[in-house]
């Protein structure tokens, strides 16, 4: 609105001094050419006047209508014209000028095509040269001074028009006014718009008190936006002299989700400043996502838009937009969606500082557990640097597990705590070179059968051999992880349920986004001498996989068979400690396991797996599975 204004400013420069050439001549058209030459060494710009010139008088003062307007852009700019008007009409105070105060009783424009360009070196196309600035001031008596002429409009009417505005990254903004009005409404004055925003509608709605729109001083104002798939309303006052706007009370609508608060915006510093609040009693942040053509064409398509490929896109993070503000938040929700559980009684406070964000202290509620951390992100320099330390108490397991996307398998209540470090400018380079921990201890829950997923299936069937018995309780687990450039690797990973201990190793590399986790289980209900097949998680972060190794299994017991020797155990046996977890202390205290047991249960497996040895020649080696399984 600022470049707006000044636009408006640079062409009623130009009705002035037409006015003023205008009433002293006969026939104001046929001196057309001189005017727009007196007009162009006026603003330093080619001034074009392509259309019949209209002087005359009103109730208030002088009026001017002229078509086809155009006004010259300096010789970087994109295009020759910096603003084509099919149609000015001007209505201007008389007396008013006589003390140097520019009243524009009514302005109206109609058809017009304006564009606002900067570029490198603080260059704007709106400037005009100093010698025209000089033209738009009058001296100080006393001290020589120039002082700018008042500027004062009552009225104002833009139809059918395009204002387009070009940053110095050659981004172009455009908006297209069906039809702007300010003038009095009430008691007081408003500002009525309609049309678009680079192709997204919008409309405006600006209620304040009966002064001038244009005066500096601080004013009442309602504001009522829809813009997109948002609504906006906000009630406060605006301190143009002051460069201020303090929104005691605001409310922001898009789909389900509604947020409210208060909100101060300062713009005389280095950079605006915005402080204030942000309260939600459910909030969906995909509701906040603006809704574009593009994305209500893909949502229309017949086809749907394929699968992503990767989990961390190698797409620049545009985090410009932290250096565009300073900004101080306290932020209050009730609940909002994480995976297919929710987070409830969110409370944290944003603070944005040139590029350096903090979300600290961060609090809320999973289920009946407590979330409590802080985020770290320094976009100041290159490449970004992020830190996030977590500490997690008392949280279901199961609720952890799906509030990260995935199927639950387990539950239970576990403490977790993490500390995570990484940069660079891209979600993939920051998964890439990620160093930190991250550890999970719990006793307590369950083994669910319900699982139908692969993976989520393939997992229990390890820590529940029998197939959801009632005795397939979890007595304690642990998970311990270690992470060093994008690499992370399993650093004691135990459970212990009523049915079997499971072991895990291996690691998940972020860089390449693939998974090479292996679990060993020990059954409880049956020795099997370590013949458990181990179970391999492979496959890449979107699509994991889980199957069994068979190979391995058949190979161990070909060795205890043939050879009489005994297979090694991956599992520790559990060593307790009261008052300790189980499954922690094991890890902590390491013990040699006891050797298999002999006797007819062992003489039993190997009975059965040398009946199922005969089939492999069959071609049926998959049997040998289920009958280490007992199926």
């Amino acid at each position: 609105m600022k470049m707006l204004f000044k636009i408006v400013a640079a062409l009623v420069v130009i009705v002035i001094a037409a006015v003023t050439i205008g009433v002293v001549s006969f026939d104001v058209n046929a001196h057309r050419e001189k005017i727009a030459d007196a007009l162009s060494k006026q603003t330093g710009r080619t001034v074009k006047l392509g259309g019949d010139i209209h002087i005359g008088f009103s109730m208030k003062g002088l009026t001017l209508s002229i078509r086809d307007v155009g006004f010259g852009n300096p010789e970087w700019a994109s295009r020759p014209t910096l603003a084509g008007i099919g149609l000015f009409e001007l209505d201007v105070g008389l007396l008013p000028l006589l003390q140097h105060q520019v009243v524009i009783n009514s302005l109206s424009i109609d058809n017009a095509d304006i564009l606002l360009e900067s570029a490198s070196g603080n260059r704007h196309n709106w400037d005009m040269p100093t010698r025209g600035e000089a033209k738009t001031a009058t001296a100080d008596k006393q001290t020589g001074a120039a002082q700018p002429v008042a500027l004062q409009v009552n009225a104002l009417s833009i139809k059918d028009s395009r204002i387009a505005v070009r940053g110095e990254d050659g981004k172009l903004t455009v908006f297209q006014a069906d039809k702007l009005t300010l003038g009095r409404e009430g008691a007081g004055m408003a500002v009525h718009f309609g049309g678009n925003l680079n192709d997204l509608p919008i409309k405006l709605a600006v209620l304040t008190n009966a002064d001038a729109l244009t005066s500096q001083a601080s004013r009442p104002v309602d504001l009522d936006l829809t813009f997109a798939n948002y609504h906006l309303t906000a009630k406060g006052k605006v301190d143009i002299g002051g460069k201020k706007a303090d929104f005691a009370s605001y409310e922001l609508a898009s789909g389900g989700t509604k947020i409210a608060g208060h909100m101060l915006a300062a713009w005389g510093g280095a950079r605006p400043a915005i402080q204030g609040s942000v309260n939600s009693d459910h909030l969906v942040p995909a509701d906040l996502k603006m809704a574009t053509k593009e994305s209500a064409a893909q949502e229309s398509a017949a086809t749907p838009a394929a699968a992503p490929q990767r989990l961390f896109s190698n797409e620049p993070l545009n985090l410009a937009g932290l250096k565009a503000a300073d900004v101080n938040l306290d932020l209050a929700i009730g609940s909002m969606p994480a995976g297919t559980v929710q987070l409830d009684d969110v409370k944290t406070k944003l603070v944005i500082n040139n590029g350096h964000l903090f979300l600290s202290p961060i609090k809320a509620a999973l289920g009946k557990g407590a979330i409590n951390g802080q985020i770290n992100l320094d976009a100041s320099g290159a490449p970004a640097r992020l830190g996030m330390t977590f500490n997690l108490n008392d949280i279901d397991l199961g609720d952890l597990i799906k509030a990260g996307g995935a199927e639950a398998f387990i539950t239970g209540k576990v403490k977790a705590d993490t500390n995570l470090a990484s940069n660079g400018n891209s979600l993939h380079d920051l998964a890439s070179n990620l160093s930190g921990t991250f550890n999970v201890i719990g006793a307590g829950g369950d083994v669910l059968s319900s699982a139908s997923s692969k993976l989520a299936a393939g997992i229990e069937s390890i820590l529940s051999p029998g197939g959801g018995s009632k005795n397939d309780g979890v007595n304690c687990l642990v998970a311990r992880f270690i992470a060093s450039n994008g690499i992370v690797k399993g650093n004691g990973i135990l459970v212990d349920t009523g049915a079997a201990t499971a072991a895990g190793y291996g690691d998940i590399d972020l860089r390449s986004e693939t998974i090479n986790l292996e679990f060993h289980a020990k059954s409880k209900m049956v020795n099997t001498a370590g013949l458990l097949p181990p179970a391999h998680i492979g496959g890449t972060l979107l699509k994991p996989d889980v199957s069994f190794d068979a190979a391995r299994t058949i190979q161990n017991l070909g060795n205890m068979l043939l050879g009489g020797g005994e297979v090694s155990d991956p599992v520790p046996d559990l060593a307790t400690q009261q008052g300790q977890n189980a499954c922690a202390y094991t890890l902590d205290h390491p013990t040699k396991n006891a050797a298999p047991a002999k006797g007819g249960v062992v003489q039993d497996l190997a009975g059965k797996a040398g009946e199922q040895l005969k089939k492999l020649n069959g071609g049926a080696g998959g049997d040998l599975i289920k009958g280490l399984f007992g199926q």
